[in-house]
């Protein structure tokens, strides 16, 4: 029940605190899946802040959607779940999630940073992708 104004600036800073978060290393405090249903509860706008995460130009962003895959979904229940979403912000992360772009742009930061401490996630991250979109589209 706040005045248009006042939402409309508290939006622009939760997109402007997304951009942000995705152009920092993830950090034991500070990843992109502790704020993404914050940003949610406020902005129900998963498709702005799934374009945003695609399009960043930060391989921090990767990072932290590595670290979003493998820490809060659940690939081991029917349906997949993702801690703190909804079942339709849940089935629309997915959907994006399975394009190939997603998936390549994920791959091609790792064949590019072999060397780096963080390459095994990022292995790990392309794998289970591989695996489980692999399944779905079969099924589908």
């Amino acid at each position: 029940d706040w005045r248009e104004e006042e939402q409309k600036v508290i939006n622009q800073y939760l997109i402007t605190l997304w951009n942000y978060i995705l152009s920092q290393p993830p950090r034991l405090r500070f990843n992109a899946y502790d704020f993404i249903d914050s940003i949610l509860s406020i902005n129900d706008e998963l498709n702005l802040l799934l374009a945003m995460w695609q399009n960043h130009r930060s391989p921090s962003s990767l990072l932290h959607l590595s670290e979003f895959i493998r820490h809060q979904i659940n690939f081991n229940v029917v349906p997949i779940k993702i801690d703190n979403l909804s079942q339709k912000h849940t089935e629309y992360f997915l959907q994006w999630l399975s394009q190939d772009e997603i998936i390549d742009k994920l791959e091609q930061y790792f064949f590019d940073n072999l060397n780096e401490p963080y390459s095994n996630q990022l292995a790990t991250t392309v794998d289970i992708l591989h695996c489980i979109f692999s399944q779905f589209k079969v099924i589908n």
